[in-house]
């Protein structure tokens, strides 16, 4: 067998079973499990949700629905199809870590 991939996989949840907590919450369109979720796949990221969120627009509408769900007393209904896609499409990183991008200006529009 493999023990020593059953070990790493003890050590805490792993980024698909994260991953999987969030889509579960998304497609329930459960805002505050799809909260929970996304705050702990945000801890295994190696930048912040509002990093994350600055350099992609899409994920940064969907944040905005999810809080707006979360605070508002309107009580409507709130779909985390968006979100879950935007989750899914976020471009990696690392591409924009690369030094010879423009990774250190800032957002044109700040939200």
């Amino acid at each position: 067998g493999q023990p020593a991939i059953a070990r790493a996989m003890q050590t805490g949840p792993s980024p698909r079973t994260v991953l999987d907590d969030l889509k579960r919450a998304c497609l329930t369109n459960d805002p505050q499990g799809t909260r929970q979720a996304l705050d702990a796949w945000a801890r295994q990221q190696p930048e912040t949700l509002a990093e994350m969120a600055a350099r992609f627009v899409p994920l940064s509408d969907a944040l905005d629905g999810l809080n707006g769900a979360l605070y508002s007393e309107t009580g409507k209904l709130w779909l985390g199809e968006d979100l879950w896609r935007a989750v899914r499409k976020l471009p990696a990183a690392e591409h924009i870590k690369d030094p010879a991008g423009d990774a250190g200006l800032p957002p044109l529009y700040p939200k």
